[in-house]
């Protein structure tokens, strides 16, 4: 059963070039031919063909038979056969089916029929033909009938066949590995492993019992032990494409990618056209880390295959590694609705999720299974992130040093529980995470540069410096590290020495952005505008599509009252990166911020047309309506940016706020209630629910209720 949707999606593949190959070589037989020859005579042909291996050209015997004699049950018998024997159950099942409905011998059809039915997954018809046959009762019938019952999980109707077939064949591997089949269904893996291992002694010339022998030492992540099961199978049958298939898999299990390279080169040589083989080539790109490369392979097998679920899986992963985080969410909630036991599927959409600032959502995937997961710390991490970013610090907290209790010299865990701690106010306690993250993790300058960080905002300048010093030794040529230092300077009113290493910055890196930035303050603190403008200017001679300069240009502009002058650098950014998001609505916020509501309009309705679902153009938008006095407009955009970001408070205040001007104050109330419970501290809906009973002339509510913020704030 493993293999089937790797050889039925390879099929479908190959059918439609089959089809139309194999009408093109009729038609030139047909002309290249001047006679016309009887069925009789094309079928032995086909065989003929057959014998000597050239099945393209026995298939186009029996397609001449069949145009010559549509009726002839013989000629589509052996070409369903053919089709069977090399994976095109689509064509298979058609043929057979007809040749069994013509007449043909169900003792000969029937067998092949049973096959190709079990490999298209049509498990239900399966058995209903085989109990309508109970004549037809061979060997092999008896383990299909077994492995259907097991697929329609009727387990213990298949283990009574199983169990009398290897009473009348003691040994049989197909026996073993259908009762080894049975125990995994239900739940025994020693027992599965027991009658697995029987199969094999028994029959160690058996692919059947290798192949599930490797399958099944896999699952158990014995990784090793099932690649050497592997070399066995592609040993006993080489020209199997499954066998190197999984052998692929095995080896960037263990990291081998050369190997697993190979591996995927020999499948491709035995079945150029298989589908499947794009998968397992996204799979060792995905692992390499070639994201780009792994999308292109993943995107082919899903166009042909879009409920393939593995690949379906693997596309999320790719797309939440690439940064496309929307369409990440998008795969792994089409897994999840299939699968929702997959704690990795799980894991990438939470993950999703928080990319995607929907943390509430993400507490929705995460608590079904924090009960059962109270020893994975990297579970209790991700729970530990997702209430901090939920705001919801006392559980982040929890969840944290839990983690930190199973991986205590994890470095990364120690810095995110010293960012909630000083969330939570302990700044303390979370500088001292900070350090200790610092101390454990001497080759990656976060923590040490949240420690930096966590300093500035303390107004804790030589501590911070002292920290950057320690930074400066580990990579002396890091830019990020002089213009931190130079910041420390500024806050300690030594203009000179930040000067100094804002230029030690440039020194090594020319165009770093913070540091040409900071000079630039340093320039406005001097009282010499036109020289913070030049250092912007310059950056435009050799890129004259900087976003970053043109902003800071039309900022200083602005500081300085030159409106008209604002406005041509944003216009400018806007136009050199037509499309650039970013750009555009800074300029439309500018158009607003200056009263040109309807360039404003015009410029956010365009980018609306074609970003849509971006929260940046839904909130500029309604604020533009709004400015316009169109509030049925602006609270259709409120409620549409409202479903893209479902954690945010904000937009259902501003939600109650519109109802609230339009008069439908249950509408208003109902937000007000959806903003609290996404965040139950937030005062500005608390005063908004005072206002509204104020507005439904309910003053004691309104007393009650403010009352109420007095006392809890």
């Amino acid at each position: 059963m493993h293999n089937f949707f790797f050889r039925f999606q390879e099929k479908l593949w190959l059918h439609k070039i089959k089809s139309v190959l194999i009408c093109a070589l009729i038609i030139l037989g047909l002309t290249a031919c001047g006679e016309t020859k009887d069925a009789e005579t094309l079928i032995a042909e086909a065989t003929e063909y057959q014998k000597k291996g050239d099945v393209n050209a026995a298939v186009i015997q029996l397609k001449n038979a069949i145009q010559q004699e549509p009726n002839n049950s013989e000629a589509r018998l052996l070409l369903g056969t053919i089709y069977q024997q090399h994976d095109d159950p689509l064509s298979a099942e058609k043929e057979l089916s007809r040749a069994f409905e013509l007449g043909m011998d169900a003792q000969r059809v029937l067998p092949v029929l049973y096959q190709v039915l079990f490999d298209l997954g049509k498990f239900q018809q399966l058995l209903d033909t085989i109990e309508q046959h109970p004549e037809i009762n061979t060997n092999e019938i008896q383990v299909l009938h077994g492995n259907t019952l097991l697929a329609l999980r009727r387990n213990q109707e298949a283990k009574i066949i199983f169990d009398q077939l290897l009473a009348d064949n003691p040994g049989s591997p197909e026996a073993l590995v259908g009762l080894a089949q049975y125990a995994l269904s239900v739940q025994d893996l020693a027992l599965a492993n027991q009658y697995t291992n029987q199969a094999v002694e028994k029959n160690p010339e058996s692919m059947i019992a290798w192949d599930f022998k490797a399958n099944l030492l896999r699952a158990q992540n014995k990784f090793e032990e099932a690649l050497e099961a592997f070399k066995k199978v592609v040993q006993l049958s080489p020209n199997n494409a499954i066998a190197f298939y999984n052998k692929a898999s095995t080896e960037i299990g263990l990291g081998r990618f050369d190997d697993a390279e190979n591996s995927i080169a020999q499948a491709r040589e035995i079945a150029p056209d298989n589908i499947m083989l794009h998968q397992m080539q996204a799979f060792l790109d995905f692992n390499r880390g070639e994201h780009a490369k792994a999308l292109d392979s993943i995107q082919t097998v899903l166009s042909a295959a879009p409920e393939h679920l593995p690949s379906v899986l693997l596309a999320g992963a790719i797309q939440l590694s690439l940064g496309s985080f929307i369409q990440a969410e998008q795969y792994l909630e089409q897994y999840l609705k299939n699968i929702p036991g997959n704690l990795y599927a799980r894991k990438l959409m939470i993950n999703a999720l928080l990319k995607n600032n929907k943390a509430q959502q993400a507490i929705g995937y995460l608590e079904p299974v924090l009960s059962v997961a109270q020893q994975d710390p990297q579970l209790l991490a991700l729970a530990g992130e997702t209430y901090m970013r939920a705001g919801n610090f006392t559980k982040a907290t929890e969840f944290y040093e839990k983690a930190n209790k199973l991986t205590p010299d994890n470095a990364a865990l120690h810095t995110a529980l010293g960012m909630t701690r000083l969330a939570m106010g302990d700044r303390e306690q979370g500088i001292a995470e900070l350090e200790l993250a610092t101390d454990l993790d001497k080759d990656s300058p976060r923590a040490s540069i949240l420690l930096v960080l966590a300093h500035f905002r303390a107004n804790e300048f030589d501590k911070a410096l002292a920290e950057i010093n320690e930074l400066e030794k580990s990579d002396p040529q890091n830019p990020l590290f002089h213009n931190l230092k130079g910041v420390a300077y500024m806050g300690k009113q030594d203009f000179a020495k930040a000067r100094e290493s804002f230029n030690k910055a440039l020194a090594i890196q020319s165009n770093f952005f913070p540091a040409i930035s900071n000079l630039a303050r340093l320039d406005i603190h001097d009282q010499k505008p036109e020289a913070a403008q030049n250092r912007f200017k310059a950056i435009l001679q050799k890129d004259d599509k900087n976003i970053q300069a043109m902003n800071a240009l039309a900022s200083l502009a602005l500081s300085h009252g030159n409106i008209n002058e604002a406005t041509q650098w944003l216009e400018l950014s806007s136009n050199k990166n037509p499309n650039a998001l970013e750009p555009a609505l800074r300029l439309a916020a500018h158009y607003l911020n200056q009263g040109e509501q309807e360039k404003a309009l015009l410029l956010t309705r365009k980018l609306f047309g074609t970003s849509p679902n971006d929260p940046r153009v839904l909130e500029l938008l309604g604020q533009i309506q709004l400015a316009q006095n169109n509030n049925a407009a602006a609270l259709d955009s409120y409620e549409k940016l409202a479903a893209q970001l479902p954690d945010t408070a904000a937009a259902q205040l501003k939600i109650a706020e519109i109802n609230a001007v339009m008069k439908d104050y249950s509408a208003a109330a109902s937000a007000l209630r959806k903003a609290l419970f996404i965040n139950p501290g937030y005062v500005e809906a608390k005063v908004a629910q005072a206002r509204l009973a104020m507005l439904e002339n309910d003053e004691n509510r309104a007393i009650s209720i403010a009352q109420r913020i007095q006392k809890e704030h």
